[in-house]
């Protein structure tokens, strides 16, 4: 039926197709896409990376004694078969490796060319994998020894024990983990599809009543597959486009069979050594629905042979990083923390975040984590991520992380009214900062127009000064901060007066220089507006507070159109 010149022109006519799908390293994006139609193992759908619960609940009608539940994480996806291997998969391979056996189906139970095969032991199902990776270019799985240098060939399969190369892109069995994951595909129920109709009464018969529509629209089994299988890939699939996971036939994995570990396990291949190897899904034959659940464990020995037990193969497939949102330049206040993000999709991601532009990796900082905290910063800089998994990497472009340096803010300034003639006095002031410094001037009018000295402190000190005869002076300060390498300047504070050794007396000496000049009516107007303090009797009126009315009286005594002398009342 199937002639090897008509089999060979078929595998010539697709093998560019193949070899073009294997080079472009299409990156899938959803579980179950297609990413490759292999001309052999037909459809290759994508499984991606991830962590269930495996195993059954307690609560589930009919469960097994080996299916305690436990946390099982996989760090790498896979591209699953779309279907069992077929009668004609085996034979489109055979015709380009004829080491391959020939096919052991036993016919009697299902011999068109795109049923199952069956009647295969396990050690048939990891040549025919070695094979399909050697004439496909890939990476073989299977080894004679741990260090994987003795290939698995015609010549040996029978050998044991044989080792297995996760990492190796070529086909292989999947894992008793990995069979459930893409079989459950995010289902948590006893199938893939909801049965509303499962329980206690319907779980161990094959002519359930009420009748297992769900079940039977996913499933050749017992209930409905009357004798030998059926078309491969008729029923409908589950949610990520796989079908027959549940009946048809068997399906070994590489696991022994064994009781399941404890915990949360990451990529658990089963125990080194054993008698049975588990299989999965049920096949047509005699097994009632509890045995197509998603957790349902079967067991046959490597060597035995079943007309209802077959496979499907699978590919580890690592999705190559690419980064979906890069980390944002971001502003933070001097000595901040700044915090960096990543967003990228890919299988089993780990992150090195860098300071630098994009490939200085002089300066690795941070975890492995797709954020980073900075720390506090003084100067602007900036930091990159490099993503990386087992088949690639991806950089993402420099982010700055940029200081705020707002100039700081004016300060307020206070002196006492008056000191004693050679006494010490201080000058205190509100707003200053570790870090900042100080400028103090000092001036014998309001207008600084003449400043004598001025002082440059650090935040923390105090300025003090000691004048030794009879004086007035006028005080102003203004703060001074380095950021990011750049000098910022506050606004001058406003003025503060203080009297050394000159008790001011006359009411209307503003500035409490003993003598009542124009000087005083200027030290005033400059209160009222805001600008300074005044320290010295300025209440003319005796109101209590120091209103213009208080201005219009001084200069009325400056004009010699009111005497001075004790508050007037009014």
């Amino acid at each position: 039926m199937w002639d090897s010149r008509r089999i060979r022109l078929l595998s010539a006519c697709v093998i560019v197709l193949w070899a073009l799908a294997q080079n472009s390293t299409p990156l899938a994006e959803a579980p179950g896409e297609l990413v490759i139609a292999d001309p052999v193992a037909g459809n290759l759908r994508y499984v991606p990376a991830g962590a269930f619960t495996q195993g059954s609940p307690e609560s589930e009608p009919c469960r097994g004694g080996g299916e305690t539940q436990f946390v099982h994480s996989l760090s790498r996806g896979l591209l699953v078969m779309e279907t069992e291997v077929t009668r004609q998969m085996w034979a489109a391979l055979k015709a380009v490796q004829p080491d391959l056996p020939d096919d052991p189906t036993d016919l009697s139970a299902g011999a068109g060319p795109d049923h199952p095969v069956q009647n295969v032991n396990w050690h048939e199902m990891l040549l025919f994998a070695n094979l399909l990776s050697v004439e496909r270019g890939l990476a073989a799985c299977y080894y004679l020894d741990e260090g994987f240098t003795t290939l698995l060939t015609a010549n040996n399969y029978l050998t044991s024990p044989v080792y297995c190369d996760w990492l190796a892109d070529g086909f292989r069995l999947p894992s008793e983990g990995e069979w459930e994951y893409a079989c459950r595909a995010g289902s948590t129920g006893a199938f893939s599809v909801e049965e509303p109709n499962y329980g206690l009464g319907t779980c161990q018969t094959g002519t359930p009543e009420p009748a297992l529509a769900a079940l039977d629209s996913v499933a050749w089994w017992l209930g409905n597959a009357g004798w030998g299988t059926h078309l491969a890939g008729t029923k409908a699939a589950n949610p990520w486009n796989l079908r027959d996971v549940h009946g048809n036939v068997w399906e070994l994995c590489w696991d022994w069979s064994e009781t399941y570990p404890a915990g949360t396990q990451a990529d658990y291949y089963g125990p080194e050594t054993g008698v049975f190897r588990v299989a999965r899904g049920n096949g047509w034959y005699a097994y009632a629905a509890d045995y197509c659940r998603s957790a349902a464990r079967g067991y046959f020995f490597p060597t035995e042979r079943g007309f209802h037990v077959g496979f499907r193969l699978v590919r580890t497939w690592c999705t190559p990083p690419a980064i979906v949102t890069p980390p944002d330049s971001i502003s933070i206040q001097p000595s901040g923390n700044g915090v960096l993000e990543v967003q990228a999709t890919g299988d089993n991601l780990h992150f090195q975040w860098y300071q630098g532009l994009t490939g200085d990796t002089g300066t690795p900082v941070g975890t492995d984590s797709a954020s980073y905290d900075t720390g506090p910063l003084t100067e602007t800089t900036s930091f990159w991520v490099r993503v990386e998994n087992e088949c690639g990497l991806a950089d993402s472009p420099a982010a700055t992380v940029a200081i705020l340096c707002p100039a700081p803010a004016t300060p307020g300034l206070t002196v006492p009214a008056e000191a004693d003639s050679g006494a010490e006095y201080g000058v205190s002031w509100s707003g200053a900062s570790t870090g900042m410094v100080c400028e103090i001037q000092e001036a014998d009018n309001p207008l600084f127009s003449n400043a004598t000295v001025s002082f440059t402190l650090s935040a923390s000190q105090a300025f003090q000064h000691v004048v030794g005869q009879p004086a007035f002076f006028y005080y102003r300060v203004r703060l001074r901060e380095t950021c990011d390498g750049d000098e910022y300047i506050s606004g001058w504070s406003g003025v503060a007066h203080v009297c050394v050794g000159c008790a001011a007396t006359t009411p209307g000496d503003a500035d409490g220089s003993g003598v009542l000049d124009i000087l005083d009516a200027l030290w005033l107007a400059d209160y009222l507006a805001g600008n300074l303090e005044v320290l010295q009797p300025s209440d003319l009126d005796g109101d209590g507070a120091i209103t213009p009315a208080d201005l219009h009286l001084l200069l009325l005594l400056l004009s010699g159109d009111l005497k001075a002398g004790p508050p007037p009342s009014f």
